[in-house]
């Protein structure tokens, strides 16, 4: 009988660049058996990344119907553990998260407010919620018709000790694998992959044996969200930020410094932001530039870019527009349920290319790019000026602090008024301090860099 078995789970593309980076695998492989569990294990593309290692790949796939009445209570489930975890925390940052639970939110916009009914059914499901295993009472009860997954569950039966490393805090592929988890006994660890894990995803979907938390803040989080114990807490760092450090070196990546000061506008999903208060934001820049009001400055526009027909639409409103290069996201940075066509490691050489001659980050609202930015030494100003007025009907001011900041990037400036961009803009530019300040106070929230990361990986997914 074989004795150590890893199991990764990467039910999407973007925990690709943490899990199954080298800074993760390599010392893995060398104490254990890994197995990938992934929808994109018969991908080519994907089993290209890692066909010089000793990996074995098994596909899952989430069912795209389940019978009733599992399915329904599945739904039910998934609501106690993230609109409970809302109401229970309410006071602790989740304001927000609760506000909205009676809407759905659609491009550009177009939200609906969901019936009566269903508002009374989500009010009484928070209230249940609050208790923190109620949705556990339903994980019992659905397991196995939703969850059994006998070809795993035969390939475990083969070793000793079984460890399930996760990333994400959500998704039906991790509530299978905690499922399972918890009927096999395995050792279990997570390794969050986003701010949002910790913060704002809902209880805990496995007891987990030991969180990774990436810096001071998920520390926070760990501790006055989830009520963790400090022997169950490893202080890890940023997984993401040791891989940027290795690509980096690899190829050698280093900063342009000519003369010419970069400006990334970095766009979000316009189901969180209207494309015309996002293609506002970028105008008022332009303009800055053609006025001289930004000198020596040149735009690139990153925008989402998530279907065909937003490309060539972004394409054609801007083509020949001076001081402007357009570079849409990669997928390996956003993707989630499919898997492009090309070498994930390629579409992340890309990026950091393209990101490391930046001199500053403007992202409208506020995503996980603002730390990519800072990993790199690059400052973030967030743009959320909203003329449509569709976050002021979403309550987004509950999202904020006093200082009208996000709690998870408190050193960066938001900007609220349309007049404030471009001196916000030029502060950061011009005050090298100032910036370089941002970023150490940035990285020091959500990285250790300092830590024993090989060791501490070691003993959180084997034990001491």
């Amino acid at each position: 009988m074989k004795k150590n078995l890893v199991i990764i789970s990467v039910p999407f593309q973007r925990l690709i660049r943490v899990l199954l980076s080298d800074s993760v695998l390599k010392p893995l492989c060398k104490q254990a058996n890994i197995l990938i569990v992934s929808p994109f294990a018969s991908n080519q593309a994907f089993q290209k990344d890692f066909s010089d290692k000793p990996i074995d790949l098994i596909q899952w796939a989430a069912p795209e119907k389940i019978r009733q009445p599992f399915g329904l209570l599945y739904i039910v489930s998934e609501s106690l553990r993230t609109l409970g975890y809302w109401r229970r925390n309410h006071k602790k940052g989740m304001e927000y998260y609760l506000a909205i639970i009676y809407k759905q939110f659609g491009i550009d916009g177009d939200d609906k407010n969901i019936s009566f009914f269903k508002r009374v059914v989500f009010y009484l499901i928070s209230i249940l919620g609050l208790w923190s295993k109620s949705w556990r009472v339903i994980d019992k009860i659905i397991g196995p018709s939703v969850f059994n997954f006998p070809t795993l569950q035969n390939i475990t039966q083969g070793y000793n000790e079984v460890t399930l490393i996760q990333s994400a805090n959500w998704g039906m592929q991790d509530r299978m694998l905690a499922w399972m988890g918890r009927k096999e006994k395995w050792r279990t660890t997570l390794i969050p992959y986003t701010t949002d894990q910790l913060y704002c995803n809902g209880y805990l979907i496995s007891d987990f044996s030991v969180i990774c938390v990436q810096g001071t803040a998920e520390d926070g989080f760990a501790r006055t969200l989830h009520n963790l114990p400090s022997e169950r807490v490893k202080k890890l760092g940023s997984v993401w930020f040791r891989n940027i450090e290795q690509i980096k070196k690899s190829l050698s990546i280093k900063k342009d410094n000519g003369e010419i000061r970069k400006i990334l506008y970095a766009g979000v999903s316009s189901r969180y932001f209207p494309r015309s208060s996002e293609y506002l934001g970028l105008e008022i820049i332009l303009h800055a530039c053609s006025c001289n009001e930004l000198s020596n400055t040149h735009i690139i526009y990153r925008p989402l870019g998530e279907t065909k027909e937003i490309r060539k639409e972004i394409e054609e409103r801007y083509k020949n527009t001076p001081n402007l290069t357009i570079q849409f996201a990669q997928q390996s940075c956003y993707g989630l349920e499919e898997f492009g066509g090309v070498s994930n490691s390629e579409g992340l050489k890309e990026y950091l290319k393209q990101l490391v001659d930046i001199d500053i980050l403007v992202m409208c609202l506020g995503t996980s790019l603002t730390l990519d930015a800072a990993s790199m030494g690059i400052p973030t100003v967030c743009y959320i000026v909203d003329f449509t007025n569709v976050l002021k009907k979403r309550e987004t001011h509950l999202f904020f602090n006093k200082e009208g900041r996000f709690d998870i990037y408190p050193s960066v400036p938001v900007i609220h008024n349309q007049s404030d961009l471009v001196p916000a803009i030029n502060d950061l530019l011009n005050d090298k301090e100032k910036a370089a300040s941002q970023v150490r106070h940035l990285t020091s929230l959500w990285d250790y860099p300092d830590a024993d990361f090989q060791k501490i990986l070691l003993e959180s997914v084997f034990g001491k």
